[in-house]
């Protein structure tokens, strides 16, 4: 019997693990500002330059941030960061990428009320090189302080304020990303196990009710992870099948508590199991 049990134990950790689905998730947030111009805003620009002198308006910015609400309650295995340059320097191929304490948007973010104000620019987290145009991905150069995936994993549970990266060229050449207005943009690439989800719950309070189908409504053709807001049947999609099942789950309550163990933990989990496993069949 404590065999069968084990067995059982180790194979339903692995199916949690096949669970597993990646999401490219675009920027929702991005900007250049620069020193030599602190009072103008530059949100709705096609691409970000970051330079040191840039249109001779001094150092250039980049400043960026992702809207990971959805992925609330979620098991974040993985994430690469992406970018899309438009302009490199081939002979300084370095940007350096810094923590942002201090909030901001696009559309009100200046030098000035921005960069320029103490404390706002935060530890440097990574130096990547960039090495041509097109699409480049900068996951590995995370090395200074902590893992690109801690930090994001950070942001998901609320352990750490989610303010995203400032991205530094300290050189007079530019290196321009493609800004998400140009169709494309700072990409994280996320791994992750789905928060476990209540059918038809689609505002994720628990029960399913008539506020359900307001969250339906109100957010009827959006797309995103499993989960977003008036996804009721965790599709990723939200459409008439989620009206259905908020109807058809109509009462329904329940809690989405639900702890999913992270990869290393799997790993010595099953390790653990198989000893316990060769050690009963010796005693046989």
């Amino acid at each position: 019997m404590k065999k069968r049990i084990l067995v059982v134990m180790v194979f339903g950790i692995a199916i949690s693990a096949a669970n597993a689905a990646i999401f490219n998730l675009t920027v929702s947030e991005d900007t250049t500002v620069h020193n030599g111009s602190d009072t103008t805003a530059w949100g709705t620009y096609s691409y970000i330059p970051t330079a040191n002198n840039h249109w001779s308006l001094g150092q250039a910015v980049a400043l960026v941030k992702w809207d990971l609400s959805s992925f609330a309650g979620a098991t974040i295995n993985s994430v690469s960061l992406k970018v899309n340059a438009l302009e490199y320097d081939p002979s300084n191929t370095w940007e350096d990428i810094y923590a942002i304490n201090g909030s901001w948007d696009e559309v009100s973010a200046t030098y000035e009320n921005t960069v320029d104000t103490a404390g706002f620019v935060g530890d440097k987290l990574a130096a990547a090189q960039v090495f041509g145009t097109g699409w480049a991905d900068l996951t590995d150069r995370f090395t200074l302080l902590s893992s690109l995936t801690d930090i994001v994993r950070g942001w998901v549970d609320d352990s750490n304020t989610n303010n995203g990266f400032a991205f530094y060229h300290f050189s007079s050449t530019p290196i321009s990303f493609a800004a998400k207005e140009g169709g494309s943009g700072f990409v994280l690439e996320i791994d992750y196990i789905p928060a476990p989800l209540l059918e038809g719950d689609a505002n994720r309070d628990g029960v399913v009710s008539a506020g359900d189908y307001a969250s339906v409504q109100s957010n009827f053709g959006n797309t995103g992870v499993a989960g977003i807001p008036g996804d009721a049947n965790g599709d990723g999609v939200v459409s008439a099948g989620d009206y259905a099942s908020v109807q058809a789950n109509f009462g329904s309550t329940g809690s989405t508590d639900v702890v999913v163990p992270e990869p290393g933990s799997i790993s010595l989990l099953c390790l653990g199991a198989i000893g316990i496993i060769r050690r009963n069949h010796k005693d046989c």
